[in-house]
């Protein structure tokens, strides 16, 4: 397998874990909406925090994969 071809593959399941993140932190937060449990904002509010740090963790390691 190449190089290229191992960054496209790492770039598509970060891809897919912060979608991912960003539908289920959607989701949580209508279940707030609906139900009314504070527990529901916080769960939300974690995967928020999940997709930031993906995000932030895909410019580390792509920075590195890069050179």
């Amino acid at each position: 397998m190449s190089n290229d071809a191992l960054i496209g593959k790492i770039k598509k399941a970060i891809l897919v874990l912060q979608i991912s993140n960003f539908l289920a932190a959607l989701a949580f937060f209508a279940g707030y909406f609906i139900q009314g449990d504070l527990l529901f904002i916080i769960a939300g509010i974690c995967l928020m925090i999940a997709v930031v740090g993906l995000h932030a963790l895909r410019k580390r390691i792509f920075a590195k994969l890069e050179l």
